[in-house]
């Protein structure tokens, strides 16, 4: 399969997620971002488009940024700990469409920086049809979580 991988914020750059994604036999699209350069969010934008994914996974800030490129698509997103509610930045993304596709959320239950209760309310709100999993963690994510949850979620679908 075809899988986006956007990283968070503060993050070096795409890492064990989209390199774990990557070794289960999935062909990744993982580059490093700068969610403050416009220019390279409309690059990035316009290469997703042409890559064409079947999914767009997503962390903090990559999540909500993969939520938007996932509406615009129509695929499913599968998202760790999305900075849905508030952002430290807020970066440029096309208008949100109508299409609803599936999200997979893994929300960390001790997380300081997205507050997942906000996250799932601001999810129904707008309609989503969601499937949530309460993790063990904080906001960072670590290999033993995110490793079994993405084999789960992708053997949904």
């Amino acid at each position: 399969m075809k899988v986006v991988f956007f990283h968070g914020l503060e993050s070096e750059g795409p890492g064990g997620k989209a390199a774990y994604i990557e070794c289960i036999g999935n062909n990744v699209f993982a580059e490093k971002m700068d969610y403050r350069d416009p220019h390279l969010l409309q690059r990035t934008w316009k290469e997703v488009e042409e890559f064409g994914p079947d999914y767009v996974v997503g962390s903090s800030m990559g999540g909500w940024f993969g939520l938007n490129m996932a509406i615009h698509l129509n695929v499913p997103c599968m998202l760790f700990n999305p900075a849905v509610v508030k952002r430290s930045v807020e970066i440029k993304v096309p208008p949100m469409g109508k299409a609803r596709p599936e999200v997979d959320l893994l929300l960390g239950k001790t997380d300081d920086v997205v507050n997942g209760h906000d996250v799932v309310d601001w999810m129904n709100l707008r309609k989503f049809p969601i499937n949530v999993t309460w993790a063990d963690c904080g906001h960072r994510v670590p290999p033993e979580v995110y490793g079994p949850w993405l084999d789960e979620a992708f053997a949904l679908h």
